[in-house]
């Protein structure tokens, strides 16, 4: 799990929304078999599984609030449907969400090379 998101990773900033939403999943997979698995490693690697359990958490977070982006606009556009007010008032408040956008994937991206710079605490 680890090796398949560091392999997505690499190109974080590249991916489209689906494939970055697989990559958050991933990452809260491995969060959580991280936090269930870190008693096993003893004392002596416990800064090591903090530091990495939440470099993860904090790519989970940063690849989530992108995720709620993509959600909230697909979810402004249905709800608008043929409604042609609603549509332009979407298309305002989603044009704000888009500058928005960028603004997480640049926090998204410097998460990941956290992440990436944070050796596995099992090796």
């Amino acid at each position: 799990l680890s090796h398949q998101l560091r392999k997505k990773a690499k190109h974080l900033a590249a991916l489209k929304a689906a494939a970055r939403h697989r990559a958050r999943i991933k990452a809260k997979k491995l969060r959580y078999a991280a936090e269930f698995f870190d008693e096993l490693f003893g004392r002596h690697a416990r800064k090591r599984r903090s530091k990495f359990i939440g470099a993860l958490g904090e790519l989970q977070d940063a690849l989530g609030a992108l995720n709620d982006v993509t959600v909230a606009r697909k979810t402004a556009h249905v709800a608008a449907g043929e409604n042609g007010a609603l549509r332009i008032r979407a298309d305002e408040v989603l044009r704000r969400h888009d500058r928005g956008e960028a603004q997480l994937l640049r926090k998204a991206v410097r998460a990941n090379e956290r992440w990436l710079g944070v050796k596995p605490f099992w090796q």
